[in-house]
Protein backbone atom coordinates (compact mmCIF):
# COMPACT_ATOMS: atom_id res chain seq x y z
CA UNK A 1 0.00 0.00 0.00
CA UNK A 2 1.53 3.30 -1.08
CA UNK A 3 1.64 6.27 1.29
CA UNK A 4 0.09 9.64 0.45
CA UNK A 5 1.00 12.73 2.45
CA UNK A 6 -1.39 15.71 2.60
CA UNK A 7 -0.15 19.18 3.39
CA UNK A 8 -1.73 22.62 3.74
CA UNK A 9 -2.05 25.30 6.39
CA UNK A 10 -3.27 22.69 8.86
CA UNK A 11 -3.05 23.17 12.60
CA UNK A 12 -3.25 26.97 12.60
CA UNK A 13 -6.55 27.19 14.56
CA UNK A 14 -8.42 28.13 11.38
CA UNK A 15 -11.74 26.46 10.59
CA UNK A 16 -11.34 26.54 6.80
CA UNK A 17 -7.85 25.05 6.72
CA UNK A 18 -8.73 22.36 9.25
CA UNK A 19 -11.77 21.51 7.12
CA UNK A 20 -9.27 20.67 4.36
CA UNK A 21 -7.46 18.30 6.70
CA UNK A 22 -10.72 16.54 7.64
CA UNK A 23 -11.81 16.13 4.03
CA UNK A 24 -8.34 15.00 2.94
CA UNK A 25 -8.40 12.24 5.54
CA UNK A 26 -12.00 11.16 4.97
CA UNK A 27 -11.96 11.63 1.19
CA UNK A 28 -8.78 9.65 0.62
CA UNK A 29 -10.10 6.83 2.80
CA UNK A 30 -13.31 6.75 0.74
CA UNK A 31 -12.02 7.33 -2.80
CA UNK A 32 -8.47 5.97 -2.58
CA UNK A 33 -8.73 2.96 -0.23
CA UNK A 34 -5.69 1.31 -1.82
CA UNK A 35 -3.48 4.12 -0.50
CA UNK A 36 -2.65 5.13 3.06
CA UNK A 37 -3.24 8.84 3.66
CA UNK A 38 -1.13 10.74 6.22
CA UNK A 39 -1.74 14.35 7.23
CA UNK A 40 1.41 16.38 7.78
CA UNK A 41 0.68 18.70 10.67
CA UNK A 42 -0.89 18.84 14.14
CA UNK A 43 -4.21 17.12 14.69
CA UNK A 44 -7.27 19.37 14.69
CA UNK A 45 -9.74 18.91 17.55
CA UNK A 46 -11.31 15.46 17.21
CA UNK A 47 -10.04 15.10 13.65
CA UNK A 48 -9.96 11.71 11.91
CA UNK A 49 -7.10 10.17 9.98
CA UNK A 50 -3.44 9.34 10.51
CA UNK A 51 -1.21 12.28 11.37
CA UNK A 52 2.51 12.77 11.10
CA UNK A 53 4.06 11.28 14.23
CA UNK A 54 6.91 13.80 14.10
CA UNK A 55 4.63 16.48 15.49
CA UNK A 56 4.30 14.89 18.90
CA UNK A 57 7.25 16.70 20.48
CA UNK A 58 6.45 20.17 19.06
CA UNK A 59 4.03 22.34 21.12
CA UNK A 60 1.14 23.75 19.11
CA UNK A 61 2.02 27.32 20.16
CA UNK A 62 5.52 26.83 18.74
CA UNK A 63 4.20 25.31 15.51
CA UNK A 64 1.95 28.33 14.94
CA UNK A 65 4.58 31.01 15.51
CA UNK A 66 5.34 33.33 12.59
CA UNK A 67 9.04 33.73 13.41
CA UNK A 68 12.03 31.55 12.56
CA UNK A 69 11.28 29.11 15.39
CA UNK A 70 7.80 28.49 14.01
CA UNK A 71 9.17 27.94 10.51
CA UNK A 72 11.68 25.41 11.85
CA UNK A 73 8.90 23.58 13.73
CA UNK A 74 6.75 23.37 10.61
CA UNK A 75 9.69 22.26 8.49
CA UNK A 76 10.54 19.49 10.97
CA UNK A 77 6.92 18.32 10.93
CA UNK A 78 6.77 18.22 7.14
CA UNK A 79 10.16 16.59 6.65
CA UNK A 80 9.67 14.08 9.45
CA UNK A 81 6.30 13.01 8.10
CA UNK A 82 7.26 12.90 4.44
CA UNK A 83 10.41 10.77 4.57
CA UNK A 84 8.72 7.56 3.39
CA UNK A 85 5.97 9.01 1.19
CA UNK A 86 5.27 7.82 -2.33
CA UNK A 87 3.08 10.81 -3.11
CA UNK A 88 3.03 14.29 -1.61
CA UNK A 89 -0.29 16.11 -2.12
CA UNK A 90 -0.81 19.82 -1.57
CA UNK A 91 -4.40 19.68 -0.39
CA UNK A 92 -6.73 22.66 -0.12
CA UNK A 93 -6.31 26.41 -0.10
CA UNK A 94 -4.31 29.21 -1.67
CA UNK A 95 -0.95 27.44 -1.81
CA UNK A 96 0.55 28.64 -5.09
CA UNK A 97 0.92 32.41 -5.25
CA UNK A 98 3.45 35.19 -4.72
CA UNK A 99 3.67 34.61 -0.98
CA UNK A 100 3.95 30.83 -1.05
CA UNK A 101 6.00 29.34 1.77
CA UNK A 102 9.73 28.87 1.33
CA UNK A 103 9.30 25.69 3.36
CA UNK A 104 7.40 24.16 0.45
CA UNK A 105 10.18 25.13 -1.95
CA UNK A 106 12.74 23.26 0.13
CA UNK A 107 10.42 20.31 0.61
CA UNK A 108 9.81 20.15 -3.12
CA UNK A 109 13.54 20.05 -3.87
CA UNK A 110 14.15 17.31 -1.32
CA UNK A 111 11.17 15.35 -2.56
CA UNK A 112 12.37 15.41 -6.14
CA UNK A 113 15.73 14.10 -4.98
CA UNK A 114 13.86 11.13 -3.45
CA UNK A 115 11.62 10.76 -6.55
CA UNK A 116 8.50 11.61 -4.54
CA UNK A 117 5.52 12.28 -6.84
CA UNK A 118 3.82 15.63 -6.21
CA UNK A 119 0.17 16.53 -6.83
CA UNK A 120 -2.32 19.20 -5.74
CA UNK A 121 -6.06 19.02 -5.07
CA UNK A 122 -8.58 21.72 -4.22
CA UNK A 123 -6.03 24.53 -4.52
CA UNK A 124 -5.97 28.05 -5.92
CA UNK A 125 -3.18 29.24 -8.21
CA UNK A 126 -2.14 32.91 -8.30
CA UNK A 127 -2.17 35.80 -8.25
CA UNK A 128 1.50 36.48 -8.89
CA UNK A 129 3.10 39.83 -8.17
CA UNK A 130 5.93 39.36 -10.67
CA UNK A 131 6.98 37.17 -13.56
CA UNK A 132 9.90 35.66 -11.64
CA UNK A 133 7.59 34.12 -9.03
CA UNK A 134 5.20 32.95 -11.72
CA UNK A 135 8.01 31.24 -13.67
CA UNK A 136 9.25 29.57 -10.51
CA UNK A 137 5.77 28.20 -9.85
CA UNK A 138 5.42 26.98 -13.43
CA UNK A 139 8.68 25.05 -13.18
CA UNK A 140 7.53 23.43 -9.95
CA UNK A 141 4.10 22.46 -11.31
CA UNK A 142 5.46 21.16 -14.60
CA UNK A 143 6.61 17.88 -13.07
CA UNK A 144 3.48 17.31 -10.96
CA UNK A 145 1.56 14.06 -11.39
CA UNK A 146 -1.89 15.66 -11.08
CA UNK A 147 -3.38 19.11 -10.40
CA UNK A 148 -6.98 19.85 -9.42
CA UNK A 149 -7.96 23.48 -8.79
CA UNK A 150 -10.99 24.87 -6.97
CA UNK A 151 -12.04 27.82 -9.14
CA UNK A 152 -12.28 29.02 -12.73
CA UNK A 153 -9.60 31.72 -12.36
CA UNK A 154 -7.05 29.15 -11.14
CA UNK A 155 -7.99 26.75 -13.91
CA UNK A 156 -7.46 29.40 -16.56
CA UNK A 157 -4.09 30.32 -15.06
CA UNK A 158 -2.96 26.70 -14.88
CA UNK A 159 -4.19 26.01 -18.42
CA UNK A 160 -2.18 28.99 -19.71
CA UNK A 161 0.98 27.39 -18.30
CA UNK A 162 0.72 24.50 -20.81
CA UNK A 163 2.02 22.10 -18.15
CA UNK A 164 1.31 18.76 -19.85
CA UNK A 165 -0.06 17.54 -16.52
CA UNK A 166 -3.57 16.12 -15.89
CA UNK A 167 -5.56 19.21 -14.89
CA UNK A 168 -9.02 19.12 -13.29
CA UNK A 169 -11.45 21.97 -12.67
CA UNK A 170 -13.00 20.94 -9.37
CA UNK A 171 -14.52 22.80 -6.44
CA UNK A 172 -13.40 23.59 -2.93
CA UNK A 173 -12.62 20.41 -1.00
CA UNK A 174 -14.97 21.40 1.82
CA UNK A 175 -17.92 20.94 -0.53
CA UNK A 176 -17.98 17.18 0.12
CA UNK A 177 -17.65 17.33 3.91
CA UNK A 178 -21.39 16.48 4.35
CA UNK A 179 -20.70 13.07 2.81
CA UNK A 180 -18.63 12.12 5.82
CA UNK A 181 -18.52 12.14 9.59
CA UNK A 182 -22.31 12.31 10.02
CA UNK A 183 -22.15 16.01 9.15
CA UNK A 184 -25.65 15.87 7.70
CA UNK A 185 -26.99 14.86 11.12
CA UNK A 186 -25.65 18.10 12.59
CA UNK A 187 -27.65 20.29 10.23
CA UNK A 188 -30.73 20.42 12.39
CA UNK A 189 -33.63 22.86 12.41
CA UNK A 190 -32.94 26.54 11.87
CA UNK A 191 -32.78 28.58 15.04
CA UNK A 192 -35.46 31.25 14.81
CA UNK A 193 -34.31 34.86 14.64
CA UNK A 194 -30.59 34.13 14.95
CA UNK A 195 -28.21 35.95 12.57
CA UNK A 196 -24.58 34.85 12.34
CA UNK A 197 -21.46 36.88 11.64
CA UNK A 198 -17.78 35.97 11.23
CA UNK A 199 -15.15 38.68 10.80
CA UNK A 200 -11.70 38.30 9.28
CA UNK A 201 -8.47 40.00 10.31
CA UNK A 202 -7.00 41.77 7.29
CA UNK A 203 -3.25 42.29 7.80
CA UNK A 204 -2.33 45.82 6.81
CA UNK A 205 -5.96 46.94 6.51
CA UNK A 206 -7.57 46.96 9.98
CA UNK A 207 -9.90 49.79 8.98
CA UNK A 208 -11.63 47.65 6.36
CA UNK A 209 -11.84 44.71 8.77
CA UNK A 210 -13.69 46.89 11.28
CA UNK A 211 -15.81 48.42 8.52
CA UNK A 212 -17.31 44.99 7.79
CA UNK A 213 -18.09 44.60 11.49
CA UNK A 214 -19.73 48.04 11.60
CA UNK A 215 -21.84 47.20 8.57
CA UNK A 216 -23.08 44.00 10.20
CA UNK A 217 -23.98 45.83 13.43
CA UNK A 218 -25.81 48.51 11.45
CA UNK A 219 -27.80 45.83 9.62
CA UNK A 220 -28.53 43.96 12.87
CA UNK A 221 -29.81 47.08 14.63
CA UNK A 222 -32.80 47.18 12.29
CA UNK A 223 -33.76 43.55 12.83
CA UNK A 224 -33.13 43.58 16.57
CA UNK A 225 -35.24 46.64 17.28
CA UNK A 226 -38.08 45.90 14.87
CA UNK A 227 -38.30 42.09 14.83
CA UNK A 228 -36.46 40.76 17.88
CA UNK A 229 -33.48 39.09 16.20
CA UNK A 230 -30.24 38.35 18.06
CA UNK A 231 -26.67 37.96 16.81
CA UNK A 232 -24.38 34.92 16.83
CA UNK A 233 -20.71 35.86 16.54
CA UNK A 234 -18.57 32.95 15.29
CA UNK A 235 -14.79 33.25 15.50
CA UNK A 236 -13.49 31.00 12.73
CA UNK A 237 -9.81 31.77 13.28
CA UNK A 238 -8.18 31.82 16.71
CA UNK A 239 -4.55 32.07 15.63
CA UNK A 240 -2.74 34.29 18.13
CA UNK A 241 -1.27 36.55 15.42
CA UNK A 242 -3.68 36.44 12.49
CA UNK A 243 -6.91 35.39 14.21
CA UNK A 244 -10.20 37.21 14.69
CA UNK A 245 -10.56 37.42 18.49
CA UNK A 246 -9.95 41.17 18.54
CA UNK A 247 -12.53 41.79 15.81
CA UNK A 248 -15.09 39.61 17.59
CA UNK A 249 -14.53 41.63 20.77
CA UNK A 250 -14.90 44.84 18.79
CA UNK A 251 -18.15 43.65 17.22
CA UNK A 252 -19.47 42.47 20.58
CA UNK A 253 -18.81 45.92 22.05
CA UNK A 254 -20.73 47.57 19.21
CA UNK A 255 -23.67 45.21 19.69
CA UNK A 256 -23.68 45.85 23.43
CA UNK A 257 -23.68 49.60 22.83
CA UNK A 258 -26.81 49.21 20.72
CA UNK A 259 -28.46 46.80 23.18
CA UNK A 260 -28.49 44.00 20.59
CA UNK A 261 -28.42 40.55 22.25
CA UNK A 262 -25.65 38.23 21.06
CA UNK A 263 -23.73 35.04 21.80
CA UNK A 264 -20.05 34.45 20.98
CA UNK A 265 -18.74 31.09 19.79
CA UNK A 266 -15.29 30.02 18.60
CA UNK A 267 -14.16 27.29 16.25
CA UNK A 268 -11.37 26.22 18.57
CA UNK A 269 -13.90 25.38 21.29
CA UNK A 270 -16.46 23.76 19.00
CA UNK A 271 -14.32 21.84 16.51
CA UNK A 272 -15.21 21.27 12.85
CA UNK A 273 -18.48 19.26 13.12
CA UNK A 274 -20.15 21.53 15.69
CA UNK A 275 -19.03 24.69 13.87
CA UNK A 276 -20.52 23.27 10.69
CA UNK A 277 -23.73 22.48 12.55
CA UNK A 278 -23.93 25.93 14.15
CA UNK A 279 -23.64 27.73 10.82
CA UNK A 280 -26.22 25.42 9.27
CA UNK A 281 -28.70 26.30 12.04
CA UNK A 282 -28.66 30.07 11.47
CA UNK A 283 -31.56 32.04 10.00
CA UNK A 284 -29.02 33.99 7.93
CA UNK A 285 -25.26 34.55 7.96
CA UNK A 286 -22.88 37.35 7.04
CA UNK A 287 -19.20 36.43 6.87
CA UNK A 288 -15.82 37.70 5.76
CA UNK A 289 -14.33 34.21 6.02
CA UNK A 290 -14.69 32.17 2.82
CA UNK A 291 -15.37 28.83 4.49
CA UNK A 292 -18.09 30.27 6.63
CA UNK A 293 -19.83 31.16 3.36
CA UNK A 294 -19.11 27.78 1.79
CA UNK A 295 -20.58 26.00 4.82
CA UNK A 296 -23.68 28.18 4.59
CA UNK A 297 -24.03 27.49 0.86
CA UNK A 298 -23.76 23.72 1.21
CA UNK A 299 -26.24 23.68 4.13
CA UNK A 300 -28.74 26.00 2.38
CA UNK A 301 -28.27 28.81 4.91
CA UNK A 302 -28.92 32.26 3.38
CA UNK A 303 -25.58 34.08 3.40
CA UNK A 304 -23.66 37.14 2.31
CA UNK A 305 -19.90 36.97 1.75
CA UNK A 306 -17.83 40.17 1.91
CA UNK A 307 -15.47 40.14 -1.08
CA UNK A 308 -12.24 41.18 0.57
CA UNK A 309 -10.11 38.79 -1.55
CA UNK A 310 -10.16 37.32 -5.03
CA UNK A 311 -10.92 33.86 -3.66
CA UNK A 312 -14.23 35.17 -2.26
CA UNK A 313 -15.21 36.67 -5.61
CA UNK A 314 -14.17 33.49 -7.42
CA UNK A 315 -16.43 31.40 -5.18
CA UNK A 316 -19.43 33.71 -5.59
CA UNK A 317 -18.97 33.76 -9.36
CA UNK A 318 -18.61 29.99 -9.38
CA UNK A 319 -22.02 29.47 -7.77
CA UNK A 320 -23.48 32.58 -9.42
CA UNK A 321 -24.60 34.15 -6.15
CA UNK A 322 -27.08 37.01 -6.76
CA UNK A 323 -25.39 39.31 -4.25
CA UNK A 324 -21.86 39.03 -5.68
CA UNK A 325 -20.26 42.35 -6.41
CA UNK A 326 -22.34 44.16 -3.82
CA UNK A 327 -20.38 47.13 -2.48
CA UNK A 328 -21.01 48.00 1.15
CA UNK A 329 -20.85 51.66 2.18
CA UNK A 330 -17.69 53.01 3.73
CA UNK A 331 -17.77 53.73 7.46
CA UNK A 332 -20.04 56.67 8.15
CA UNK A 333 -21.48 56.72 4.62
CA UNK A 334 -25.25 56.45 4.62
CA UNK A 335 -25.60 56.68 0.83
CA UNK A 336 -26.47 52.94 0.74
CA UNK A 337 -29.64 52.02 2.58
CA UNK A 338 -29.94 48.46 1.30
CA UNK A 339 -31.46 46.22 3.95
CA UNK A 340 -29.24 43.29 3.15
CA UNK A 341 -30.29 41.01 6.01
CA UNK A 342 -33.95 41.35 5.08
CA UNK A 343 -32.98 40.33 1.53
CA UNK A 344 -31.39 37.19 2.94
CA UNK A 345 -34.34 36.38 5.17
CA UNK A 346 -36.75 36.92 2.28
CA UNK A 347 -34.96 34.24 0.25
CA UNK A 348 -33.36 36.59 -2.27
CA UNK A 349 -29.89 35.09 -2.00
CA UNK A 350 -30.27 31.70 -3.68
CA UNK A 351 -27.28 30.73 -5.83
CA UNK A 352 -27.83 29.60 -9.41
CA UNK A 353 -25.51 26.60 -9.12
CA UNK A 354 -27.09 23.78 -7.15
CA UNK A 355 -25.43 22.37 -4.06
CA UNK A 356 -25.54 18.90 -5.61
CA UNK A 357 -23.56 20.04 -8.65
CA UNK A 358 -21.04 21.91 -6.55
CA UNK A 359 -20.49 18.90 -4.30
CA UNK A 360 -19.94 16.75 -7.38
CA UNK A 361 -17.26 19.20 -8.53
CA UNK A 362 -15.65 18.97 -5.09
CA UNK A 363 -15.65 15.18 -5.28
CA UNK A 364 -13.91 15.35 -8.66
CA UNK A 365 -10.74 16.46 -6.84
CA UNK A 366 -10.49 12.81 -5.82
CA UNK A 367 -12.27 10.99 -8.64
CA UNK A 368 -10.24 12.67 -11.41
CA UNK A 369 -6.90 11.61 -9.94
CA UNK A 370 -4.92 9.23 -12.22
CA UNK A 371 -4.73 6.66 -9.42
CA UNK A 372 -8.47 6.66 -8.67
CA UNK A 373 -10.04 3.26 -9.24
CA UNK A 374 -13.81 3.55 -9.94
CA UNK A 375 -14.35 -0.15 -9.34
CA UNK A 376 -16.00 -1.00 -6.00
Amino acid sequence: MSKLGFSGYYGMSNYGDDLFAWVSALGSRHYWPEHEGILLGPRAIGAPGTYSSSFGWIPLATYQRSDALGKIARLCTLLGGSLLLDKFIFSGGSLFHSRSSGIYDLLYKLGRARTTRFSAIGVSIGPFADTATEKKTIESLRSFEYISVRDRASFDIAASFALDVPLNYGGDLAGIYPMFDNAADLAGNKRPKLIGFSPCALPGDPASARMYCDFFVDQMSKLASERGYSACLINLNQHSDSGDAELCAYTAAQLTAKSIPYALHSYQELGVPKTWGLISSLSAYMTVRLHGALTAFVTNTPFFLFEYHRKCTDFLEEINHPLRGFEIPMHGDRSCDTDLLNCLLAGDSGAELSVVKYCAKSASNFTSAPWFDPRP
